[in-house]
């Protein structure tokens, strides 16, 4: 059974980063910017989503686009989030699933508490940022989003309205779905043909 979870103790922080950083190192070896304790504790929320005792799945919600905006100086960063109103901004970053983890339940848990914690914090827009281009290109794109344009590194940063926001996860649902069905209908062709 699979719960979310804010985390606030050292010790589920700890683990969090722990959890986070061997999720990447597992599925790639480029450098990826890790989230340390001190980050975490400076965050506004962060969650994990729990199969029993274990921590399988987390994110990381701001209520200001921190880590999407890094990169800028002070005044830009005031700029860019001046244009929208402080008060209507928030950034969802550091998601992350263990790879062991591969059931649709736990994608579907794990997005939907993703989906509500966001919706809950009553932002207009919400700030994303990856630096991975196929990530931006099969999920956070689909939605018309604002591109922020980044001289400073490769990191692509982007928000979105909460409307787009919740179109894209059903959007990436669909999709999700549809490749599950794929791989059964090729799976249950394999097993008529050994038959």
């Amino acid at each position: 059974m699979y719960k979310i979870k804010r985390l606030t103790q050292e010790a589920d922080l700890a683990v969090f980063e722990r959890s986070y950083i061997s999720s990447f190192s597992e599925r790639s070896k480029e450098a990826k910017r890790k989230l340390k304790c001190e980050e975490l504790r400076s965050s506004h929320s962060v969650f994990a989503v729990y199969k029993g005792r274990k921590i399988v799945a987390g994110f990381v919600l701001n209520l200001f686009p921190k880590r999407c905006l890094e990169d800028f100086s002070k005044t830009d960063q005031r700029d860019i989030v001046a244009k929208l109103g402080e008060e209507n901004v928030c950034e969802l970053v550091g998601i992350w699933k263990d790879a062991g983890e591969k059931s649709a339940a736990a994608t579907l848990f794990m997005w939907g508490g993703i989906i509500y914690k966001t919706l809950a914090v009553g932002r207009p827009y919400i700030f994303g940022c990856s630096r991975s281009e196929k990530v931006g290109r099969e999920y956070y794109f689909r939605a018309d989003l604002q591109l922020v344009p980044n001289p400073h590194s490769d990191l692509v940063v982007f928000y979105y309205t909460r409307k787009q926001f919740f179109m894209t996860f059903v959007n990436s649902l669909l999709s999700f779905a549809k490749k599950k069905s794929k791989k059964k209908q090729k799976l249950a062709k394999l097993n008529s043909v050994e038959a």
